[in-house]
């Protein structure tokens, strides 16, 4: 088995990348896929994936709400069969994978 440390890395979204998640939520609000009081966890569950996917150079985050909730079983990012959990701690989210 190997175990591979990664030191603190910090990065950043841009105010684009932050509308653009935004975006998405409130038009799953609008059209009734998504209850007002889930916007904040779903919010920082979108940051995680889309800094993750910075991070790692992958684009796998998918920010849709469809009514077929088969196809959001299993991990986030599938190439590399991983999921993505984020966690706020005092200001800054943490990622864990």
């Amino acid at each position: 088995m190997e175990i591979r440390i990664l030191k603190m890395t910090t990065i950043y979204l841009t105010n684009e990348e932050l509308k653009e998640i935004e975006d998405a939520l409130r038009k799953a609000e609008h059209d009734g896929k998504l209850d007002v009081e889930k916007h904040s966890s779903f919010f920082l569950g979108f940051v995680g994936e889309k800094l993750m996917e910075k991070f790692l150079g992958i684009k796998f985050c998918d920010m849709s709400f469809d009514d077929d909730k088969s196809k959001y079983y299993g991990c986030d990012c599938k190439k590399l069969n991983i999921g993505i959990k984020t966690v706020r701690s005092a200001r800054e989210p943490y990622i864990y994978c």
